[in-house]
């Protein structure tokens, strides 16, 4: 069986139905599957996550049967999911993608969303608690800056397959350009912000990171976007940025854009300099502001 792919028979101990029922569901067309040449039904985790999503199905004890291949998770990581214990959640991850295993790291999340933590959640409260927790044992020099990017490659690694399970909404004509300025190299937030606009329905164009600003203009006259995300950590200069971001929101304006920049920019001592139309502290506030303008269209 290819990753990511359940038979009849796991989906029915999921759902605490019998495999009969499962083959009714999908043969009415309730629960999306993919017929092998062999004929054999298989189904992906994110078309299970939307039937429940769909049906208000009752999985507050739900398991999914790849927690086995996970090499670090014990009893309590099943608790602390019914519990939505972040932190614990968060240690776990911590350890997990210290270690480097990209595989383990993405069964890790995508056990976390399989059981309904969602991808926004995932982020906010898992992953980026994590990271922060790197960067300190990084000053503190109780990890080398090679284990800082052998984590961050690992867990951009497992937050991109982990794309390919996350159930995404129809596409409502929405587009989001997304990229890092020159300079910049952290690429973790940039693709977590890509990879929610595209979950909510925006298409989105990724430009990665290290762009210079003249390129980036470029690109903003190129796809005409409707919104225009930035994610910054480690700019060159605080100058350099706040006169970077000037000249973004000067185009995005002539398009009838909206720029939204993250990161450091939403510091106390830059978000007054800053010029954009929405500097959020997390991806909630991002998706509220984003919304917003969804409802105003």
């Amino acid at each position: 069986m290819k990753p990511g792919l359940l038979s009849t028979n796991e989906v029915s101990k999921m759902l605490k139905v019998n495999e009969s029922t499962i083959k009714r569901w999908t043969d009415k067309g309730s629960l999306r599957c993919i017929k092998t040449p062999g004929g054999h039904r298989k189904y992906k985790m994110k078309d299970v996550v939307q039937f429940m999503d769909t049906f208000s199905y009752d999985v507050t004890d739900l398991l999914v049967p790849a927690k086995e291949q996970l090499s670090k998770v014990t009893v309590s990581t099943d608790y602390a999911i019914l519990t939505k214990d972040y932190p614990v959640l968060s240690d776990i991850f911590f350890n997990t993608v210290l270690e480097g295993n990209r595989e383990n790291t993405f069964q890790f999340l995508n056990f976390l969303y399989a059981n309904r933590i969602s991808q926004i959640e995932i982020y906010e409260r898992i992953l980026f608690p994590a990271f922060q927790k790197i960067g300190e044992q990084w000053i503190q020099k109780k990890i080398g800056i090679e284990q800082e990017h052998l984590a961050s490659n690992t867990a951009l690694h497992a937050i991109i397959k982990l794309q390919d399970q996350v159930h995404k909404k129809p596409k409502h004509g929405g587009i989001a350009l997304c990229g890092c300025l020159e300079f910049e190299y952290h690429e973790i937030g940039i693709t977590c912000v890509n990879n929610i606009l595209e979950a909510d329905g925006w298409t989105t164009y990724y430009l990665g990171t290290n762009l210079p600003k003249d390129s980036f203009i470029d690109a903003i006259e190129n796809y005409l976007p409707n919104i225009v995300c930035v994610s910054t950590m480690t700019p060159r200069t605080q100058k350099q940025l706040i006169d970077d971001c000037a000249a973004l929101h000067e185009t995005t304006r002539i398009i009838n854009g909206k720029l939204i920049v993250g990161g450091i920019a939403s510091s106390s001592t830059l978000k007054k300099k800053i010029s954009a139309d929405c500097i959020p502290g997390s991806f909630s506030e991002l998706m509220t502001f984003v919304n917003s303008l969804l409802i105003k269209k």
